[in-house]
C-alpha cells in the first residue's frame, strides 16, 4: 500500500471536526516518513442518525442517475431505471433493497407491469409482518392526529422511522411514509383516507426530478426556437403582456426573486408566456400529439407529482430525440 500513487482514506465522523482534519494530516504526514508523499482522497462518512440496520447510508436514489444511461443502450437504460425503482422503493432499507433484487429478478426486460406486479405482491406480504402496534402508530401519523406536545410527535416520528416505516429521502427535512408501505396500504385500500400522502410517497422523487430537469431544459430550448421563428406571436399572445407589465411596476410576486443588477431580468412578455399559451397563440405549430404538445402535458404531469414509470422515461428520451433539431 505505501508504494501507491494514489490513497482514499475513510473515516468515520466524530463530533469535533477538527479533530478529524488534524488525524488525517498526521496519518498523511507518518506515512510521508516511508516513502513519497502519495496523492490522498479523505472521505468523511457523516450520518445524521445512528447507523442501524434500518438506517444504512443508502439515501433512495442513484448517484449518476437513469437518463443517461440511453447512451449505452436500452437495456442498460431499464436497469438502471429497476435500481432506481428499487432504491426508493426500499427507503434507505439495505436489507429491504437485498430482497427487492431477488423479487424482481425473474421480471423481464422492460416489462414495467411485471414490476409493478412484484413490487405490490412483495409489499403486501411484508407488511403482514409489522407490528400491530406500529401500524396503528403509523395510521395515527397518516392522519394527522393532533399530538399532546411537540415532544411526542417527535418522539412518534423517531419511533415510525425506527421502524422503517417512515424515513427521509436525501435533501429532505420532513419524514414521509416508506414507499413500500404506502405501495401495501394503497394496494389493500385505494380508497385509504390517507391516500394523497400514500400516492405521492411513491412517486420516485430522483427519477421524477432528473425527467423534469430534462423537460425544463427542452421547454426552454423550444420557447428560444419559438421566439427566433415565429416572434411576431407575441402580440398573440393573452396572458404574457399583462405579467411583464405587473413586473415592471413591481407588483409580481416574481419580481422578488431578481436581485438588484440580476442580467436575467425579464424584458419582454416571452419571459411570462407559458409553453401552453404560446401553442394557443399559434395553433399551426401543431396538434395534440406534436412533440411541442406533449412535452407541456409530460411537464405538467411530472409538476403535479403523478407516478414516474418506464413510460415516463421513454417519452422524455422520444421527445429529446424529436426536438433534437431546434
Amino acid at each position: 500500500m505505501l508504494s501507491s500513487a494514489y490513497w482514499l482514506v475513510v473515516v468515520r465522523a466524530g463530533t469535533e471536526g477538527p479533530t478529524i482534519r488534524d488525524e488525517a494530516q498526521e496519518f498523511l504526514e507518518n506515512c510521508a516518513k516511508v516513502g513519497e508523499r502519495p496523492t490522498a482522497c479523505v472521505v468523511v462518512l457523516h450520518a445524521g442518525e445512528p447507523v442501524s440496520e434500518s438506517r444504512d447510508f443508502s439515501v433512495g436514489c442513484l448517484a449518476d442517475g437513469v437518463l443517461q444511461e440511453a447512451v449505452r443502450g436500452s437495456e442498460r437504460l431499464w436497469r438502471a431505471y429497476v435500481a432506481s425503482r428499487l432504491a426508493w422503493e426500499a427507503a434507505g432499507d439495505l436489507g429491504i433493497a437485498q430482497e427487492l433484487d431477488d423479487v424482481v429478478g425473474g421480471v423481464g426486460l422492460f416489462g414495467d407491469a411485471h414490476l409493478e406486479a412484484a413490487l405490490n405482491d412483495w409489499a403486501s406480504a411484508r407488511i403482514t409482518g409489522v407490528e400491530a402496534d406500529a401500524l396503528r402508530s403509523m395510521a395515527t401519523h397518516l392522519l394527522g392526529e393532533p399530538a399532546a406536545s411537540s415532544s411526542s410527535a417527535a418522539g412518534l416520528d423517531a419511533s415510525l422511522r425506527n421502524a422503517g416505516l417512515l424515513w427521509r429521502p436525501v435533501g429532505e427535512r420532513r419524514s414521509r411514509p416508506a414507499p413500500w408501505l404506502a405501495r401495501a396500504l394503497l394496494h389493500a385500500e385505494p380508497g385509504h383516507a390517507a391516500r394523497h400522502v400514500l400516492r405521492a410517497a411513491m412517486v420516485n422523487g430522483p427519477l421524477a426530478n432528473e425527467a423534469l430537469r430534462r423537460c425544463f431544459d427542452l421547454e426552454s430550448t423550444l420557447v428560444a426556437s419559438l421566439w427566433r421563428k415565429h416572434g411576431e406571436l407575441e402580440g398573440r399572445l393573452s396572458d404574457a403582456p399583462g405579467l411583464l407589465q405587473r413586473f415592471k411596476q413591481g407588483s409580481l410576486r416574481e419580481c422578488t426573486y431578481y436581485p438588484a443588477g440580476c442580467p436575467a431580468t425579464p424584458h419582454d412578455a416571452w419571459c411570462f408566456a407559458s409553453l401552453g399559451e404560446v401553442l394557443r397563440a399559434a395553433p399551426e405549430l401543431g396538434g395534440r400529439e406534436s412533440p411541442e404538445t406533449r412535452l407541456m402535458l409530460l411537464r405538467n404531469a411530472l409538476s403535479h407529482g403523478h407516478y414516474v414509470s418506464w413510460r415516463t422515461v421513454k417519452d422524455v428520451l422520444e421527445l429529446e430525440e424529436e426536438l433534437a433539431d431546434l
